[in-house]
């Protein structure tokens, strides 16, 4: 598991294919209250996904792992996307 601190979000990363007990493919965030967010980029690769770092940094949300794909886009192992994904 590996999480990142971006404002009120907390988003996190791991090998999951559920959150809140909603489909989340490896990566889900929670707002400040504990609520699941909206963002929901998924991951596909190996089954199941293992998302071994992630960083929220200014514009950005830093992915690394085993994947193939992240929001359906092919960015192997290693992926920077916008929180709002």
């Amino acid at each position: 598991m590996a999480a990142g601190v971006q404002k009120w979000t907390v988003y996190f990363g791991g090998a999951f294919s559920m959150a809140a007990g909603q489909p989340r493919a490896a990566l889900a965030a929670v707002d400040a209250s504990g609520a699941l967010t909206a963002w929901n980029p998924g991951a596909s690769g190996p089954t199941p996904v293992p998302i071994r770092a992630l960083t929220a940094e200014g514009w950005w949300i830093r992915i690394g792992g085993q994947f193939t794909r992240i929001d359906g886009r092919l960015l192997s192992n290693f992926a920077r996307i916008p929180p709002k994904s």
